[in-house]
């Protein structure tokens, strides 16, 4: 049962696109925004709303766990075109849905890499991301992987938090801003909710990172 989830999974997620560009603002502060296939999802959204301020530099492929991110976004920290500024990074759902026990080794390497930017916003993980381990009766991931990302924001003044649990779990806003279907498509953004996603990501540098 358990490699029939994880064979759905991975079909979804090889059908999730690679998304590598730059657009924007090139003389605006250099963003760098690195994920999985919620990132895909949301790629438009994000250039569109950043990048009238910003220099975008996005990168996202799905089905990557936090682990798999990394060697991209070593690439994205010694970018040919400029240092980034900021960094955002959306990652952690496939551990999660993978049962990925590598995860806090990954965010730990992660943390490291990015203690010297000058700006790092941390987008937590949904907790619909539990879905298929509750299906199979196994223990949430979501709170742990989630507890670590605020203990690593909480060690660095550089670092902050963009709780998108939190706000998906706010009354109604699961059922207008979440794709519903299979295979863990609960965890995408719909239309709306990838413009939301890209809006609360321009808020937090504007608050955060003063960009």
């Amino acid at each position: 049962m358990r490699r029939a989830w994880f064979l759905a999974i991975g079909l979804v997620a090889a059908s999730l696109a690679l998304s590598a560009c730059h657009s924007g603002n090139s003389g605006g502060p250099k963003v760098a925004v690195n994920g999985d296939s919620i990132t895909v999802a949301a790629v438009w959204p994000i250039n569109n709303t950043l990048a009238p301020a910003d220099y975008v530099h996005v990168h996202a492929q799905g089905g990557l766990t936090i682990a798999q991110t990394l060697p991209e976004l070593q690439t994205m920290l010694t970018d040919p075109e400029g240092t980034p500024n900021d960094v955002i990074v959306e990652s952690g759902t496939n551990d999660v849905f993978q049962r990925d026990t590598t995860w806090q080794a990954a965010l730990d390497t992660e943390v490291g890499m990015l203690a010297s930017t000058q700006c790092v916003i941390f987008v937590n993980v949904s907790s619909y991301a539990d879905w298929f381990g509750d299906q199979m009766g196994l223990p949430p991931l979501v709170p742990g992987v989630n507890a670590a990302i605020a203990h690593a924001v909480s060690k660095n003044p550089h670092f902050h938090l963009l709780d998108w649990d939190s706000f998906i779990k706010q009354p109604g806003n699961f059922e207008a801003y979440i794709t519903q279907g299979p295979a863990g498509l609960a965890v995408h953004p719909n239309g709306a909710g990838r413009q939301v996603l890209a809006n609360m990501e321009q808020q937090a540098l504007q608050e955060d990172c003063g960009s």
